[in-house]
């Protein structure tokens, strides 16, 4: 999954293209596939998406260490860390 998400970040450059192409992969609603985008969007330095999708994992339960960690990760790269 991780290979395809980073094909799908190299071709598409819109993050509506991305999200809508990368999502096909996963259960929608779900707050683990939803973390796992986020780490493939991190890994492409995607991080404002990512960062999107860290929340939408968050508010749907998912509470990991990892999560968090990536998510300050996310923030300290778009500089909006406190």
């Amino acid at each position: 999954v991780y290979a395809i998400g980073s094909i799908i970040a190299k071709i598409y450059h819109k993050p509506e293209d991305i999200k809508r192409h990368l999502e096909q992969y996963f259960y929608a609603n779900s707050g683990e596939s939803y973390a796992m985008i986020a780490d493939i969007l991190f890994i492409e330095r995607k991080y404002q998406l990512s960062s999107e999708y860290i929340e939408k994992a968050l508010q749907l339960g998912v509470h990991m260490p990892a999560l968090e960690f990536l998510r300050a990760k996310c923030l300290f790269n778009l500089r909006e860390y406190q």
